[in-house]
């Protein structure tokens, strides 16, 4: 039993030992986190000049955004039919 709680003591010196530091490590970086925006508001595009388009290949459509997104949110989410 003593060589148990030996074992168990030396395990939780380890942990203080690994975990306190990389604690420190995670926190304090946090003012990185904080990004400046990358494009200046003048140079954004505007919702006006969002288009969508539809690719129709193998008897699959699909919608497509020219911001990125593809397919859509369903009209109706609560009653999509998911069966085959």
């Amino acid at each position: 039993m003593k060589n148990f709680k030996k074992i168990l003591r030396c395990y939780f010196i380890k942990a203080k030992f690994l975990l306190i530091p990389s604690f420190i490590i995670l926190t304090g970086n946090s003012s990185a986190q904080n990004l400046l925006p990358i494009v200046p508001p003048e140079w954004r595009g505007t919702i006006d000049a969002e288009r969508k388009g539809v690719h129709d290949a193998n008897l699959i459509r699909t919608m497509f955004y020219n911001f990125g997104m593809v397919g859509d949110y369903p009209p109706d989410p609560l009653n999509v039919d998911l069966s085959v």
